[in-house]
């Protein structure tokens, strides 16, 4: 029987995340923060607040602040996370290009956070009510955190020449500095 889905190269994967240029990566890192706005629209919409807030912000101006700075947070977390993970493989020896690392890495953040945060988060409260997503960012956050490094470890070993304990340190590494960076100001 043939094969149904497409085999997908490592050259296939190399080649586009560098001559897309890092619009493509702004874009990915984008459309995930498009997402978290509107659900931070949202709840501030429905007047809800979180039980404590960043920055000394009064937590009842909270989610609608967050729709306006998540999408430069993610942005700038997205290139603090290439930053760090270009740093580390190229001190292991690896020839890291920019642009390809962190498009991989865009990716490699935005994925999880769509998939594995914001749509649980939106089901849960649509059927559950706002007082249950306290609860389940306990478990929607470390998730988001092992996809994104998982993701980010597997693209990078698809677009360098590096083995799985080198991507998997590197990965760690810029994965946690961006998740620092956003753990004081989100919500």
């Amino acid at each position: 029987m043939p094969e149904l889905r497409p085999r997908v190269e490592a050259s296939d994967i190399a080649r586009h995340l560098s001559r897309s240029g890092i619009a493509l990566g702004a874009g990915a890192v984008a459309i995930a923060g498009l997402c978290w706005a509107l659900f931070s629209g949202w709840l501030a919409h429905r007047g809800h607040a979180p039980s404590h807030a960043a920055l000394g912000i009064a937590p009842e101006r909270f989610y609608a602040l967050q729709a306006v700075f998540v999408i430069p947070l993610l942005e700038l977390q997205w290139l603090l996370c290439a930053a760090i993970t270009v740093r580390m493989l190229r001190a292991f020896g690896v020839r890291a290009a920019w642009t390809i690392t962190a498009n991989a890495l865009a990716f490699a953040l935005a994925l999880p956070l769509v998939g594995m945060v914001l749509v649980p988060d939106l089901v849960v409260y649509a059927v559950l009510g706002f007082e249950s997503l306290g609860k389940l960012v306990r478990w929607t956050a470390p998730l988001c955190m092992l996809g994104a490094i998982m993701t980010a470890t597997l693209l990078l070993q698809k677009v360098h020449p590096v083995t799985t304990t080198r991507a998997a340190v590197a990965a760690t590494l810029g994965v946690i500095g961006q998740a620092l960076l956003g753990g004081v100001f989100l919500r």
